[in-house]
């Protein structure tokens, strides 16, 4: 049943794939043919757009008389296969004031060309399409096919091409250049795309009108809009507006035209605005598919019915050791050890296809039921012979097991007692760490008001270093202060001699005042102005004599306080040296003190480094001592559980004797 699902599974699969594959074949393939013909048609179409575009050129910068224009118009046509006809009309007396239509037309009839001239009144060739619509756009167009009245009647398409005086505007349009296509040789191209048996192509115009198509009533009289909606074909009329918009593509199209299914590639021919598609039918195109499909599915059948009867007939070979396996595996089950050897050897001795299946099983035959009988049979005496060393072991580990749960009763007593001598050290450590650290400690802010104290010392002894150099300058101020005031008693003594020589001369002044008065009486009245003079200078030697003497009572007071001065300063000045002394030997003093704390410091630091090292030695003993406690705690804990793993173990030892009771040996 499952090879069968899987076989199914398989075929599916590959016919899924299968299909995909050829179909994108069939995509890839139909899409270059249709791009093939498609380009051979517009190559076709350029050529033709390239000539017309030519004779309106020539129309634009050259004036042609009747003849010129003909022989124009005639090697045109007679020059170019796909051309069927070739006509120049122009607007309303553009080609002459005194003509109001004029337009010549040449046309292939079977191997001649003929001329006719469309300017007749029944050919108003002003109001034909190829005529109105490039004059009303303004550019060059394709037309929609049509029927030529006025040359041979058959179904052409026509490509037109304005052409101007100046600007290319409309109204400086002299006429227009049109150029007739057959449509058979288009016919011809179409009609030889085959795809398989039925497969054909159609030409679709850019309204969506059928311009070529195996059904001859369909050209220029239906469209492929009319057809979808006649069919109710919604994927036709999508894949119609994708044609006309000037797309292409790959699509599938069910029930085409009330048949068969079928599948469309199309592609547009850009310079006409017209689409080219290929129509193929499903059938055919998975027809050899279908072939290799049933092909296969017939195979498989076939297979899957051989399949069977080999896997009957083999089973049936199977079936006598697999039941003497089945036979001895239930002895086992049933723990008769004994009565499963003697059954195998008894199924040995007798049965010849086992033999030879012991014979390929010893040969290392890749047959898995000789694998599986001699593994069964080896496991059937090991086991025998397992039973018979278990019933020995457990024997040995009872005997075992009494030991093991005598040594660890003692094995639990010492290690309690241990435990018990690990705490009481483990408290005398953590003592031991408690007091040094908090020597550590006392130490350490010894040690740190050491180093205070010698920072304070030493500030005192720079501040007693100031105070000396202050002693210093201010004795050298006091000794500059007496030296000033002796400069001062000096200058006093100076005065005092000019004061007297002031006198002096104050004194001859007086002396000569009074000459001056004897003679000024001696003179008369002549000598009256002298005796004023005289007089006033007297008047001025008292006054001179006068201030002299207040000038030297000042200076007589001022030596005097000078002298004051002096003393006092000479006094403070010994003062002085001797503080400065004693500054100085406070400063010898202090220096002293100084080097010796810098000395103590390092002491200090030295004694509580030790005590450090000392208060983290014993914390590690406490630690090493806390750990040498967890682990006999957990010694203690492993005891127990040795002691619940052998009581565990006396147990199980009890089950495999009740368990081994049961086979039979």
């Amino acid at each position: 049943m499952v090879i069968s699902v899987i076989a199914i599974f398989i075929f599916a699969a590959y016919s899924f794939i299968s299909k995909e594959i050829r179909l994108k074949n069939v995509q890839e393939n139909a899409k270059n043919l249709t791009y093939n013909n498609a380009n051979k048609i517009e190559k076709i179409l350029k050529s033709v757009e390239k000539i017309t575009e030519s004779i309106a050129i020539v129309m634009e910068h050259t004036s042609v008389n009747d003849s010129e224009l003909d022989s124009l118009i005639k090697a045109i046509v007679a020059k170019n296969n796909e051309i069927s006809g070739c006509a120049v009309a122009f607007e309303p007396f553009k080609y002459s004031l005194s003509i109001q239509k004029h337009s010549p037309y040449y046309f292939k009839d079977g191997k001649e060309i003929k001329k006719t001239n469309l300017a007749v009144e029944s050919l108003e060739y002003f109001y034909y399409d190829w005529y109105q619509i490039p004059k009303l756009l303004n550019h060059s167009i394709w037309n929609e096919p049509y029927f030529d009245e006025g040359g041979n009647g058959k179904l052409k398409s026509s490509f037109s091409v304005p052409f101007y005086k100046g600007e290319h505007i409309s109204s400086n349009m002299v006429g227009i250049v049109s150029v007739n296509i057959s449509l058979d040789w288009l016919q011809d191209i179409i009609g030889n795309i085959k795809i398989y048996e039925s497969g054909y192509a159609f030409l679709l115009s850019n309204r969506g009108t059928f311009i070529t198509n195996p059904n001859k009533n369909m050209i220029l009289n239906e469209s492929i809009f009319s057809v979808a909606e006649e069919y109710e074909q919604k994927e036709l009329r999508t894949m119609g507006r994708k044609m006309i918009k000037g797309g292409d593509g790959f699509v599938f199209v069910p029930y085409y035209i009330e048949k068969e299914d079928c599948w469309f590639s199309y592609a547009p021919l850009p310079s006409i605005n017209w689409s080219i598609a290929v129509v193929i039918p499903e059938v055919e195109l998975f027809a050899s598919l279908s072939y290799l499909n049933k092909i296969i599915l017939l195979i498989g059948i076939v297979g899957i019915i051989v399949l069977f009867i080999t896997i009957i007939v083999i089973s049936r070979s199977m079936t006598l050791p697999l039941r003497a396996v089945t036979g001895i595996a239930d002895k086992i089950s049933n723990g008769n050890i004994s009565a499963a050897v003697s059954e195998l050897k008894k199924v040995e001795i007798n049965n010849k296809a086992i033999q030879k299946l012991l014979i390929n099983s010893n040969e290392k035959s890749k047959d898995e039921i000789s694998q599986l009988f001699a593994a069964v049979g080896k496991m059937t005496y090991d086991l025998n012979t397992l039973l018979n060393r278990v019933v020995e072991s457990v024997e040995n580990v009872t005997t075992l097991r009494n030991k093991i749960v005598s040594s660890i009763r003692q094995l639990e007593t010492t290690v309690t007692e241990q435990a018990a001598s690990t705490n009481e050290v483990n408290a005398t450590t953590n003592q031991i760490s408690a007091t040094v650290k908090s020597l550590a400690n006392t130490m350490g802010d010894v040690s740190i008001v050491s180093i205070n104290a010698a920072e304070s010392t030493t500030n005192g002894l720079q501040n007693v270093a100031e105070i000396k150099n202050t002693m210093g300058n201010l004795t050298d101020s006091v000794n500059q202060i007496s030296e000033k005031l002796k400069n001062i008693d000096s200058k006093a003594g100076n005065i005092a001699n000019i004061i007297s020589t002031i006198t002096k001369i104050a004194d001859k002044t007086n002396l000569l005042a009074l000459n001056t008065a004897i003679e000024s009486e001696k003179a008369g009245v002549y000598g009256a102005g002298f005796t004023v003079i005289a007089q006033e200078i007297r008047r001025l030697a008292d006054q001179t004599a006068i201030a002299t003497l207040d000038i030297e009572k000042i200076v007589d007071e001022m030596q005097e306080s000078v002298k004051e001065g002096v003393s006092t300063v000479t006094k403070h000045t010994e003062e002085t040296i001797n503080s400065s002394d004693k500054i100085n030997r406070l400063s010898l003093s202090l220096a002293k003190i100084i080097e010796q704390s810098k000395n103590l410091t390092p002491q200090f630091e030295f004694v509580n480094q030790g005590m450090q090292q000392q208060s983290e030695g014993a914390f590690q003993i406490s630690e090493a001592m806390g750990q040498l406690n967890a682990v006999a705690k957990q010694t203690k804990g492993s005891l127990v559980e040795l002691n619940e793993i052998t009581i565990d173990l006396n147990k199980a030892i009890n089950e495999l004797q009740k368990e081994v009771g049961k086979f039979t040996v």
